[in-house]
């Protein structure tokens, strides 16, 4: 074979591998575009029925579907960071301290919000969001410093006085409050 002749098959082979990649890597970007998409429509169904099913049964939800939509709000923000997977996440949250009363569980993905996205504009509430679920949870000392935090980092945020108040309720003897708050009030 002539060595003209064999660079030409080979610079063909070349280019036809790299077409391949090429074509590969594109298939493979359709493919997370449409799981993205997927993941989409299925929040936004989820989110409905979960609205019906409170709208209908206030008292009585059907957990495994408030479940289910909590699994995919946190697949999506987690798999996908973009300026909806901020939201997703603080709505995974928010279902897991309020639905699900699992406080703990909201503790952790509001620290993980506030680390993985620094740009989220809601990212101080993560923040004060965690202080009030550490008072929720009893633990004085984790809430009375995730308020310091968030008065040290964010003095001019309109929840600065809120953070400021809770620490001082915290504080309070149970005395205290009764006396502020005319009854038994829960610390």
């Amino acid at each position: 074979m002539n060595k003209p002749f064999l660079k030409i098959i080979l610079l063909q082979l070349l280019l036809a591998l790299t077409f391949a990649c090429s074509k590969d890597q594109k298939k493979s970007e359709v493919v997370q575009m449409t799981q993205q998409q997927r993941l989409l429509v299925r929040i936004d169904s989820l989110s409905k029925l979960c609205q019906i099913d409170f709208d209908r049964n206030p008292g009585a939800l059907n957990l495994e579907l408030h479940q289910d939509l909590v699994k995919n709000l946190e697949e999506y923000g987690y798999m996908f960071i973009d300026t909806i997977a901020p939201k997703y996440l603080v709505k995974a949250a928010r279902m897991h301290e309020e639905i699900f009363k699992d406080k703990q569980k909201a503790v952790k993905l509001y620290g993980e919000i506030y680390n993985l996205f620094p740009d989220f504009p809601d990212r101080p509430m993560m923040v004060f969001y965690q202080g009030n679920a550490y008072h929720d949870l009893n633990d004085t000392t984790k809430a009375i410093n995730i308020f310091q935090f968030f008065i040290k980092n964010y003095p001019d945020h309109p929840f600065a006085d809120d953070a400021e108040g809770m620490i001082n309720l915290i504080r309070m003897t149970e005395e205290e409050r009764n006396k502020l708050f005319g009854g038994d009030i829960p610390s």
